[in-house]
Parts: structure tokens; sequence; C-alpha cells
């Protein structure tokens, strides 16, 4: 929405709305078929589920990329300076999310998990810092509205929120709990 480009805006609604719907409809079709997880290469359908949704999902981080790039580059914001710079802040956290997820979805294919052998020890739940990740669009502009009067508050508390998201992820890494 706070594109200038009407051109560019209207591509990248319409990529994310179908990476989006397919991403949907794959998690939907699993649910439906009873698996835990939209992620299983267990039988050969699976493994066709699996690559168009990882298809799919690079797909979306590429746009995800490309929308963060524009916005940080356009040369006039409608918003306050505060509050854009909210946004640039959640959409790189929300980046990092998205990295994140796909860590996790690397973790899940089972070629990979058993290349690494981690001690033969499981890693962490990463649930935690993919949440922060990906909300991290929505709290820090939504935050920086009602509370933050400047730029300086917004850095700073995104610097906070990514030392939280990094120590959650290393903890997740080393298996580290908390309870």
């Amino acid at each position: 929405y706070y594109l200038n480009n009407t051109i560019q805006r209207n591509i990248l609604i319409w990529a994310f709305l179908l990476t989006t719907l397919v991403q949907s409809t794959f998690v939907l079709i699993n649910s439906i078929r009873g698996k835990p997880s939209f992620y299983n290469p267990d039988t050969a359908f699976d493994k066709m589920m699996f690559g168009i949704q990882t298809i799919n999902n690079i797909i979306f981080i590429v746009l995800m990329i490309v929308t963060t790039y524009l916005f940080y580059f356009q040369k006039k914001n409608s918003k306050s300076q505060h509050f854009t710079w909210a946004i640039r802040m959640g959409m790189l956290i929300f980046l990092v999310g998205l990295f994140i997820g796909v860590y996790m979805m690397l973790l899940n294919n089972h070629a990979i998990v058993d290349t690494i052998k981690l001690k033969n020890e499981k890693q962490g739940n990463f649930k935690v810092p993919f949440f922060l990740g990906i909300h991290g669009l929505q709290i820090i502009p939504l935050l920086s509205y009602y509370f933050f009067q400047n730029k300086k508050q917004v850095i700073n508390f995104t610097l906070l929120y990514f030392i939280m998201l990094v120590v959650f992820f290393v903890m997740a890494v080393l298996n580290i709990r908390i309870f």
C-alpha cells in the first residue's frame, strides 16, 4: 500500500496474493488428508507438493526482498519518518523470520537432517524465533504508530527485538530450554 509506484504495487499485490493462495491451498489439502505438517516428503504426491511449496516459498521470499528494496529506496513516503522507518525495520525482521522458516524447512527434510547429525541430539524449537520474525512486520509498525515518537526510538526497539529473536534462535540451535 505504501509503495508510490502504482504498477509495481499492483504487480506485487497480485504476486503475493497468488503465492499466499498456493500456500493456503496446500495447507488445506494436507489438513484434509490428516497430515501433521504441510512439509511431508513421505509419498510421491507429498514430494510433489513439497517441491511446489518450496518453489512457491522461494518466489514469496524474492517478492518480499524486492518489496523491501523498493520501499527502502523510494523517494517519498506518505507517512511520518518514524512510521516509515518502522515499516522498513519490520520488513527486515520479517525477512529474517522467512529465512528462519527456510532453515526450519531444511531441518525437516530427512536427507538434510541425516547429513547434519548434530551429536544425535535434536535441535530445539524454532517456532518462537520464526514467530517473532514473521510478526515483526506487524509489531514494529504497530508500536511505532501508537508509542514511538521518532526514528531513533524505532531503530532502538528494532535492535532489541532483533537481539531477542537471535537469542531465541541460538537457544533453538543449541537446544537450550527455558522450561
